[in-house]
């Protein structure tokens, strides 16, 4: 699943968002930053920022998108303060706002726990979407 995400495209080049933010995770969870399943989006955002820096072309996908429509992909999950609402435009105060925090499939979630495997679906990812034919 995290091989097979559901990304869009502007002039036939599929955004490093989500991809991006899946990577952006895993360094979080190295370092301490996500516990107990529960993603924050105010952990990810420098992450994220010099992960994208690192790995684009120079441009910073906007965070929110991600963030909110990862959930589109089944494996990456939203904690609602109420009940769900349709996403128009996610930005920081619609997060604020409605979503308490995300969270992974709990068999992903364990996965991570292992340095050597984070490592691994890490390399993974960064093969498949970041490096060039």
């Amino acid at each position: 699943m995290l091989l097979q995400l559901k990304r869009n495209s502007k002039n036939g080049i599929a955004s490093i968002a989500k991809p991006m933010l899946l990577v952006s995770i895993m360094e979080a969870i190295e370092e301490g930053k996500v516990q107990d399943n529960r993603i924050l989006s105010d952990v990810l955002i420098p992450i994220y920022t010099l992960k994208c820096k690192n790995y684009g072309d120079g441009t910073i996908p906007f965070f929110y998108y991600p963030f909110c429509y990862l959930e589109s992909d089944g494996f990456y999950h939203l904690k609602w303060k109420d009940e769900p609402i349709k996403i128009v435009s996610p930005s920081a105060k619609f997060i604020r706002d409605h979503i308490e925090y995300a969270y992974l499939d709990n068999a992903l979630w364990d996965l991570l726990q292992e340095k050597e495997v984070r490592q691994e679906y890490r390399d993974l990812i960064i093969n498949h979407y970041f490096k060039e034919d």
